[in-house]
């Protein structure tokens, strides 16, 4: 009795070691085995793939880098925006090659504050905590209504709103702060103050729709193209390859334009009495683009094409066909 129990509990300790080495075997044979049957099917690369691989990173000059610029953007009155943006980057940069990475020091911290602070909007003092919420209202409305406070931050934002003007001039965008989960990162609120500030402009001067479709050529920049050129801006910041913060930025930035536009021309066409309205109508409508794609500025699109609305209604002829995708189908 005693013999036999012992013979079974010999035999449960080596089952036991038996399907304890072979669990460990798999531990360490099985991905093994993964990796080798993986790349029995794997295939070679393309072409397109090693001349990919084979880019050299690409590089922005400082002077075209609106990136930069908005690093920048808060220096004291007489420096150079783009001069403390790489100052910026350049410390955080020396920074993140240390190993392991310290956190930032009080010199670093001093470096980050703005000699040039941005101010937003006071609850206290506007009634109002944020800027136009542009997927919810009409901004061109809410920006009538809140022109106190528009205007406050537009005096208060000035030597940033010019140098946010200089950096819309700018060819190139490249973000330069290495991806670090307690790094800096850009604060685009001026360029979303711009576009308020522009949304105020169209409230404040509707451009005047001349009788009988009469022609009004325009020298002067309008709103409406400086509309178009934050468009095309960030249009440009999109096709570059980019940090996904800078494609979400660049896409809101967008939409928010495109946005401001819709309600400009919803506010114009209740502007004008019924026979004008239809006339209205009837003119924008008329073709644009070049006759192999000729497209139809209608009603309920947002198209700003230069052949179009803009160039007639005395608006200029430098918007071009930048601040819309047509919604319209081509005719």
């Amino acid at each position: 009795m005693h013999a036999q129990t012992r013979k079974q509990s010999r035999w449960s300790f080596w089952r036991f070691v038996r399907w304890g080495l072979f669990l460990m075997a798999m531990v360490f044979v099985l991905p093994v085995l993964v990796w080798f049957i993986a790349n029995r099917f794997d295939e070679s690369p393309t072409q397109e793939a090693l001349d990919y691989a084979a880019e050299s990173p690409r590089q922005v000059a400082d002077a075209d880098n609106a990136w930069l610029l908005l690093a920048g953007i808060g220096a004291a009155a007489g420096e150079d925006p783009l001069v403390f943006g790489r100052r910026r980057v350049d410390r955080v940069v020396a920074r993140s090659h240390e190993s392991p990475m310290p956190p930032p020091d009080a010199a670093e911290v001093a470096l980050f504050v703005d000699p040039v602070p941005k101010v937003g909007p006071d609850i206290e003092i506007d009634g109002v905590g944020e800027l136009c919420p542009s997927r919810d209202v009409d901004c061109i409305a809410w920006a009538r209504e809140n022109t106190g406070m528009l205007e406050r931050l537009r005096a208060a934002n000035s030597l940033r709103l010019t140098r946010w003007q200089t950096a819309l001039t700018l060819p190139d965008w490249q973000a330069l702060y290495p991806p670090l989960l307690d790094g800096p990162v850009q604060d685009p609120s001026v360029a979303t103050l711009y576009l308020n500030l522009l949304a105020l402009e169209l409230s404040q001067t509707l451009p005047f729709m001349p009788p009988n479709g009469v022609v009004i050529e325009s020298t002067e920049p309008t709103t409406l193209e400086k509309l178009a050129q934050t468009v095309v801006f960030w249009r440009r910041v999109q096709v570059s390859p980019q940090d996904l913060i800078s494609t979400l930025v660049a896409g809101r930035q967008i939409e928010d334009a495109q946005r401001i536009a819709d309600n400009w021309l919803s506010m114009r066409i209740e502007s004008v009495g019924r026979v004008k309205k239809q006339r209205l109508i009837k003119f924008w409508r008329r073709p644009a683009g070049p006759p192999n794609g000729v497209k139809r500025c209608a009603t309920n699109s947002v198209v700003f094409s230069q052949p179009c609305v803009i160039r007639h209604w005395g608006l200029g002829a430098r918007c071009g066909n930048v601040l819309m995708e047509p919604r319209s189908k081509d005719v």
